[in-house]
């Protein structure tokens, strides 16, 4: 991979495949429209972080554990989009792997625009560590009290490119 030649052409099709499998899911199974959440550690908080920003529309939130705030090889990420959205963010001041002080810089900026962010940094923990499993019951609190609002009364949309061009479409 040559992060190089990216161009803002470029698109990660994974979270359009991902939003068509939760499609399908939802005509077999009875899934509550307004109570479907990404949920991330690391590498899959990333995953959570991109569904947030490129393709929010489904979801109620995005909980986010050990997450840097961007997407590997993504030249297009707008972290404003998550204005858009609830987010739960939990990070490890101790965190080897993606240090905290990125995610704090870009948490206080999105939050001075006016996101929904809950951020939390649990002190004297490394990037696998117990601050997960102490989290896990906030993070249960958040999904119960988080419901989706599918009609914001005001959208800011970011995009470079003609996939995920457009914020709280018409999913079905």
């Amino acid at each position: 991979d040559n992060y190089d030649n990216a161009s803002p052409d470029d698109v990660n099709l994974t979270f359009s495949c991902i939003i068509k499998t939760i499609l399908k899911l939802k005509k077999t199974f009875n899934l509550d429209d307004n109570k479907i959440f990404a949920f991330g550690h690391s590498d899959g908080s990333d995953g959570a972080f991109g569904m947030a920003i490129f393709q929010p529309s489904i979801f109620a939130g995005f909980i986010i554990y050990n997450s840097m705030l961007t997407n590997l090889k993504a030249i297009n990420i707008y972290p404003l989009n998550m204005k858009n959205v609830s987010t739960y963010i939990v990070h490890s001041d101790l965190d080897d792997l993606r240090p905290v002080e990125q995610t704090t810089a870009i948490v206080d900026i999105v939050k001075k625009f006016g996101a929904d962010i809950e951020y939390k940094v649990y002190k004297g923990y490394k990037h696998f560590d117990n601050h997960l499993k102490i989290d896990l019951p906030f993070a249960n609190k958040y999904i119960l009290k988080t419901v989706r609002t599918p009609f914001l009364s005001h959208i800011y949309w970011e995009s470079s490119n003609n996939i995920d061009n457009q914020c709280f479409r018409s999913e079905e």
